[in-house]
């Protein structure tokens, strides 16, 4: 995982009070003491402007920080609880809801309900280049026979219309209904104009499928 294959301290890094020398990336960021320790870890679409107001500058103005860009921004929640779960920064809450059982039996019986639901009528080889894994880990999901990597959950939460948060709430139990499902709930309260633009949106998105 990609979580014990990068060492923070070997990044690229700078003081964090030159921060406006910071690139404007997407990236997780590591604010790190002048020990070593890891204090704090984040994620953001564009770090400089993430640390020209940042909450926590005043606190860690002393420290230096690091960065691991990351190309597909969808991902950076994922990577983000990743880290935060092997390092358990201080600064950083650790009551994460990202960081979740994926081995525990009732997951996998759910999460195999659902990968069965998203094949659908497609083949193993299809549904696996949707979900951008091969097509025996597909069938090893489906037979609860192995256990989805956080980052793997990305792109199913996005095919299902849906935050990482609110597939892992699914899954987890947490959540009894489906962004889907809240969505068609919500139809009849949206006003007229706002219908529209969803109606154009849906248009748009079955045009580039």
């Amino acid at each position: 995982m990609i979580e014990d294959l990068v060492n923070p301290m070997g990044l690229d890094s700078i003081p964090l009070g030159e921060r406006k020398k910071l690139p404007e990336i997407a990236c997780i960021y590591f604010v790190i003491d002048s020990d070593d320790q890891i204090q704090y870890i984040g994620s953001t679409i564009n770090l400089k402007i993430r640390w020209a107001g940042h909450p926590k500058y005043q606190e860690l103005n002393d420290c230096r920080i690091s960065w691991l860009p990351i190309t597909e921004a969808s991902y950076l929640e994922a990577i983000e609880a990743q880290f935060i779960a092997k390092y358990r920064p201080p600064l950083n809450k650790h009551n994460n809801p990202l960081v979740v059982d994926t081995k525990s039996p009732n997951f996998k019986e759910k999460f195999s309900r659902l990968i069965i639901e998203l094949k659908g009528d497609k083949s193993y080889r299809e549904i696996a280049e949707d979900l951008g894994v091969s097509h025996p880990t597909i069938l090893a999901w489906e037979q609860k026979e192995s256990s989805p990597r956080i980052e793997n959950l990305v792109p199913i939460a996005k095919l299902r219309g849906e935050t990482l948060q609110e597939l892992l709430d699914y899954l987890n139990g947490t959540a009894s209904k489906t962004g889907i499902e809240r969505l068609l709930e919500s139809i009849d309260s949206i006003a007229p104009n706002h219908l529209a633009s969803l109606l154009r949106a849906i248009a748009n998105r079955l045009e580039n499928l």
